[in-house]
């Protein structure tokens, strides 16, 4: 929004995006392993060791595409919902300044 704004003030065609698509990558794996050592008669060398791992990794891909025609007009005339300006007035922007007379 701030952006737009910037550009508009720069007589520069403000863009607007929308999500086209997102998808989600997810891979999990796991490990496992088993080890010891036996040594000869007479030493105190011998072990024994279990070792189990796992890892889960999310990799989300979230896809932009800018606005154009219809969509792009509309999104550029719609009225600012007044849910949006009570929300900037509790969070402690002067009234005066989001409605100006």
């Amino acid at each position: 929004m701030l952006l737009n704004l910037l550009k508009v003030r720069c007589a520069d065609a403000p863009v607007f995006v929308d999500v086209t698509s997102v998808i989600s990558a997810y891979s999990l794996g796991a490990k496992f392993s088993v080890g010891g050592e036996l040594a000869p008669r007479g030493r105190s060398d011998t072990f024994a060791s279990v070792e189990a791992g796992s890892q889960y990794t999310d990799k989300p891909t979230i896809t932009y595409q800018p606005l154009s025609g219809g969509k792009f007009a509309r999104s550029l005339m719609a009225p600012i919902p007044v849910g949006g300006i009570l929300s900037l007035i509790q969070a402690g922007y002067q009234a005066d300044l989001v409605l100006p007379r």
